[in-house]
């Protein structure tokens, strides 16, 4: 069924390759726009349920009877199996290939979203929270594992264009969620329904991603039988190579986690948040606050054309940053419209993902890509399951509980981000030739000297081996550590107090 989907005209000069990596450069061009497709669905049941929960957070908080700190913990059990699973998925990616990643993340969304819809059909706050862990455990997951199968797939490509294609769809999922959940429930007369509504999103995910299973197995069978020179084996996944990764990175994960996080944190409250400000409906409220999701549903894929044929990554990540400064201002401390910095935060949200992302692989070997996509989304995680219990708390001890003492932590945040962000541009410049930031000529032209300085260095393997660890990176993962501990021990110390 699969086969007309795949061509074997290519030739590869290596004997031992994994099944990704083999899969993609058998490919036809229809397989690769087949994935495209697929890849970029497979998170749309995730991303409906993400949103769900933010729009319906003042409905929550009266129908299971919780606090606002306690409503912080339930959107922190969405990220807390995070702070760790993105990076065991590309690890295990990097290592096994896609299939049984991505079935094992879609199972835990789909069950993970139906717990959820029964906890709301009993009004069981512990089990909600049971459900969103779990759900989240796949969440996180399932975005890495996309981005890591278009980074393989494309990485000689327009890696952009199908990056900011795979954002936009993401983001049109998450409009449709925020927008649809509060009157889907109420013209079915029950807000649960809404939750079982993503759990049929999800299943349907679940069954897409079956189907890219069928695919990849068919072709990487095509392949050993077309060519006995390549043995598709497993590859070996060396832990010491993070201890060898450039202070760029670094930066560029420390950015991502303050950013990210400000990103995720601030849509679990911001429908909320306006109608406390604005003395809304919790309808028009989730409308208003849906306005941030419209523009990531169209500037990513342009985006991604324009940064593949002029470049400035990094500039443009700058202005995300900005951005959403500027948004998170006008919100808490002016009385400009609300629809007013929704539509700036918009931007923010659309230009900052394709932005970082994109800049991966010209930093870093292609084979490390899962990995460093699946450390992104653990420090994007860990700093949003700390923000989401900071907010709750601040919010739950501000004199008239509204939002302006939290919208200067995240103000705060937005500004780190900014100064790292200024970082990493000198150094792209003093150290990197503007290859970050260089248009797709020039990318490829810097790609091409890498994967050769790859090969030249996976022969040389005894001077690889004498390499020391750098300090940098010594110094950058205790940091982590340090963050990843401080997440778990807050939600912990939360929920026995509040619970």
């Amino acid at each position: 069924m699969f086969n007309k989907f795949f061509s074997n005209s290519e030739k590869t000069n290596s004997h031992e390759v994994s099944e990704d990596n083999t899969t993609t450069k058998k490919s036809s061009k229809t397989s690769r726009y087949i994935v495209l497709v697929i890849c970029c669905l497979l998170s749309f049941g995730s991303h409906f349920s993400g949103t769900s929960l933010g729009s319906l957070k003042n409905i929550l908080k009266k129908e299971l009877k919780i606090s606002n700190t306690q409503y912080g913990i339930l959107q922190a059990s969405n990220e807390l199996l995070n702070t760790f699973m993105p990076l065991v998925s590309g690890i295990v990616f990097d290592i096994y290939g896609s299939v049984w990643g991505s079935l094992v993340v879609s199972t835990a969304i789909f069950l993970g979203t139906l717990i959820v819809a029964i906890s709301a059909s009993i009004s069981s706050f512990p089990l909600m929270v049971v459900g969103r862990l779990i759900y989240g455990a796949g969440s996180g997951a399932i975005v890495g594992i996309q981005e890591s199968i278009l980074a393989q797939w494309f990485s000689e490509g327009s890696l952009s264009t199908v990056i900011g294609v795979q954002l936009s769809t993401s983001r049109l999922s998450t409009y449709i969620g925020t927008i649809t959940v509060v009157p889907f429930g109420e013209a079915t007369n029950w807000y649960g329904n809404s939750f079982y509504l993503s759990a049929g999103l999800c299943g349907f995910c679940l069954l897409l991603n079956v189907v890219y299973s069928l695919m990849i197995t068919k072709q990487n069978k095509l392949v050993s039988r077309s060519n006995s020179a390549v043995t598709i084996n497993k590859k070996k996944f060396e832990w010491r190579q993070l201890l060898r990764l450039p202070l760029v990175f670094w930066i560029l994960m420390f950015s991502q986690m303050a950013l990210g996080s400000s990103w995720s944190s601030f849509l679990g409250f911001n429908a909320e948040m306006i109608k406390i400000r604005f003395k809304t409906t919790d309808t028009i409220a989730a409308y208003k606050a849906s306005v941030s999701q419209v523009v990531p549903i169209i500037l990513p894929f342009v985006l991604g054309i324009f940064l593949d044929r002029i470049g400035q990554r990094l500039h443009f990540y700058l202005g995300s940053s900005l951005l959403g400064l500027l948004s998170y201002i006008l919100l808490g401390f002016t009385n400009a419209h609300p629809m007013v910095a929704m539509t700036i935060f918009s931007f923010s949200l659309a230009s900052g993902p394709i932005s970082n992302i994109t800049v991966l692989p010209t930093i870093l070997p292609i084979k490390y890509i899962g990995t460093a996509l699946g450390l992104k989304k653990v420090l994007t995680n860990v700093g949003t399951v700390i923000l989401d219990l900071l907010s709750g708390y601040v919010q739950d001890h501000s004199k008239k509980k509204d939002y302006k003492n939290v919208m200067v932590l995240f103000v705060a945040i937005s500004i780190v981000s900014s100064l790292l962000i200024v970082w990493m541009i000198g150094i792209d410049y003093t150290r990197f030739d503007g290859a970050m930031n260089a248009p797709r000529k020039r990318r490829l032209e810097h790609m091409k000297k890498k994967n050769q300085k790859e090969n030249i260095e996976s022969v040389d393997k005894m001077q690889q081996e004498d390499k020391k660890p750098n300090v940098i990176s010594i110094l950058s993962i205790s940091i982590i550590v340090a963050t990843f501990v401080a997440a778990w021990t807050l939600f912990i110390v939360f929920y026995g107090i509040y619970n």
